[in-house]
This record gives C-alpha cells, structure tokens and sequence, in this order.
C-alpha cells in the first residue's frame, strides 16, 4: 500500500473521529443546557407559587420581566424576598428594579 493511501485512511478516520467527538460534545452541552433551563423553570414556578398564595397571581408582565432576572445565582436572594416581602408592591418594585431590594 502507498504512502498516499495510508496517509488517505488515516486522514479520514481522523476527521470521523473528530466528527464523532464534536457530536458528542454538542449533545452533553445541550443536556446541560436542558437541566439548566428546568431547573430555572423549576424555581419561576416555586416564586410564582409563593406570590400565588401570599398577594394572588403575579400580573403576567411583571412575571415575564421576572423570568429574564432569574438564575440559578440569583434564586437565594428572589426567594428570600418573596417568602418576607410585606407586599405585592415590594416584589414588584424589586422586579422593576431587576434585583432583589433585600
């Protein structure tokens, strides 16, 4: 066998193999991506839930606004106010303000 040609087998089994890496790459990061944004969507429902049975349903462009604010980083202190806040307002100020006032 030639040069050329092992040369030509190596080279494709290299890009394959690359390929294959790069879609398994792709695949993990999206899960982690998915688990991300669960659990994000996991803590919206928790605040909202909280709002819910304290001052009613938060009103729907308040809870968008919210949805945007929220992280895994930045469920503790949201939370926090939503359990103490001493009213509606207040969450909806922090809201308006795009941080917790705690």
């Amino acid at each position: 066998m030639a040069t050329q040609d092992l040369y030509e087998q190596w080279e494709k089994r290299m890009l394959a193999k690359g390929r294959a890496e790069g879609r398994a790459e792709a695949r993990a990061e999206a899960r982690n991506e998915g688990r991300a944004e669960g659990r994000v969507e996991g803590l919206m429902a928790s605040l909202l839930s909280v709002h819910q049975n304290r001052f009613g349903v938060l009103p729907e462009r308040l809870r968008k606004s919210l949805a945007k604010k929220v992280t895994i980083e930045t469920i503790g202190p949201w939370l926090t106010l939503f359990i103490t806040a001493r009213s509606a307002e207040e969450i909806a100020a922090a809201i308006r303000k795009g941080a917790p006032s705690r």
